[in-house]
């Protein structure tokens, strides 16, 4: 049997991302090849996920199961277009030019964890088959969290009943609407991660109790479902908000990729947006919001940036220490983002430190050390007090939070004032 090295290297290095790393003595650190329909099947699984990728018609296909990891690693040096596999015994002969190698393999009738799967979805009495493909787009992919100790999270939402997929990461909710004709016994399923790694769509998706499966491209994906209650994320969603802002998608995207801070601000008035950074650093671009009231919020660079998908987006807005939308293609996909509560615009960052750093020239001793004409204690109060006024109104305008390190500096200068006198 022949197989072209770079179609299989390719298809290895995908298998082994669904095998077992650690135990390598254990049948699922093996890789089995098995001819099913007259087609060449790659199969791997780590006892949780499956998968098996198509390899095509081959001439004089062979049965047979080595441990993946070798001969990834054979396949990977050989220089030749071809790879040989022959069967003697319980060995497997691999050859590709001079490149030569011998493994061992399991009894090949032996069943793999992959096949219990299918043998549960093809006896169940609740299984079903969708037909329609769904696309998982980046933005539900990247929102999966990985580690949660909440096992829901570390998975993607299928909700049949309400046609929607969901993911969460705490921080942020990617929604997107599909377009399915499903009436089965299950209204949920909760699809592992792992098995969407690399998947950019899903069909034939074939339901049990305990397992999924479904194709991408030339692969059979089928995994244990993770089973528990999702949030209910419907409740995340507002039908309502305080503004909707027109932005070009993919020019801010680039904009954000030239950012190198994560945590970022939005500044938006009279249809100008404004991206500021910790460091001093700042992007306009234009934007649709037709007001001279501006608004302000904080938020992570990743998930806005993971979130845009097309060039017209709406940044959907009610406060800005709530959750955000970005809704695009007509509200079909929708990504709702935390804010950042406790940053701060450059703008107001620079105006406190400035602040708290020359609050002591704020003293009337200060000021008579600059003086060299009789001082007059009333006008300097007039003084002062106007400048206080003007830096209250500077911070109101910026929303300042930091309202215990502000009252702190506004009673130091008004009992500086207030003992002038004294």
């Amino acid at each position: 049997m022949l197989l072209n090295k770079k179609e299989l290297l390719k298809s290895l290095k995908v298998a082994k991302k669904y095998a077992e790393k650690k135990a390598q003595d254990k049948i699922t650190a093996n890789i089995f090849f098995i001819q099913e329909d007259g087609e060449l099947m790659l199969k791997a699984s780590n006892g949780e996920i499956g998968i098996s990728i198509d390899l095509g018609v081959v001439e004089n296909a062979i049965n047979f199961d080595v441990n993946l990891l070798e001969l990834l690693d054979f396949v990977a040096i050989c220089n030749d277009d071809n790879i040989s596999f022959d069967v003697h015994g319980n060995d497997v002969h691999i050859s590709s030019g001079a490149s030569n190698i011998i493994l061992n393999m399991f009894e090949v009738n032996e069943k793999t964890i992959e096949n219990y799967m299918q043998d549960e979805l093809k006896n169940s009495s609740v299984a079903k088959i969708i037909k329609e493909n769904i696309e998982i787009n980046e933005n539900i992919f990247k929102s999966i969290d990985r580690y949660n100790p909440k096992i829901e999270l570390n998975g993607m939402l299928l909700d049949l009943k309400n046609k929607k997929i969901v993911s969460t990461d705490t921080r942020r909710m990617s929604i997107n609407s599909i377009d399915i004709d499903y009436k089965g016994l299950m209204d949920e399923v909760i699809i592992p991660r792992a098995a969407l790694q690399d998947v950019k769509s899903i069909s034939d998706i074939k339901i049990s109790q305990n397992y999924i499966s479904f194709k991408a491209d030339d692969k059979i994906i089928t995994t244990r479902q993770i089973i528990g209650e999702y949030p209910s994320y419907d409740r995340i969603i507002s039908f309502d908000y305080n503004f909707k802002i027109m932005v070009n998608g993919l020019e801010l995207k680039n904009y954000l990729k030239k950012i190198k801070d994560n945590d970022i601000v939005l500044h938006f008035i009279n249809n100008a947006m404004t991206i500021k950074t910790s460091n001093g650093g700042s992007f306009n671009m234009e934007c649709y919001y037709p007001s001279n009231n501006e608004f302000i919020f904080s938020c992570d660079k990743r998930y806005l940036s993971d979130s845009i998908l097309v060039n017209e987006i709406q940044i959907c807005i009610n406060d800005s220490n709530l959750p955000f939308t970005i809704e695009q293609n007509g509200g079909k996909q929708q990504t709702v983002i935390m804010p950042i509560r406790d940053a701060y615009d450059c703008a107001t960052q620079s105006i406190k430190r400035d602040f708290i750093e020359n609050s002591y020239k704020f003293t009337y001793k200060e000021i008579i050390k600059k003086r060299k004409s009789p001082v007059n204690k009333d006008k300097i109060i007039r003084d002062l007090k106007s400048e206080i006024l003007q830096l209250q109104e500077k911070l109101k305008k910026y929303e300042d939070k930091n309202s215990v390190v502000k009252s702190e500096i506004f009673n130091n200068i008004f009992n500086n004032c207030k003992s002038i006198g004294a």
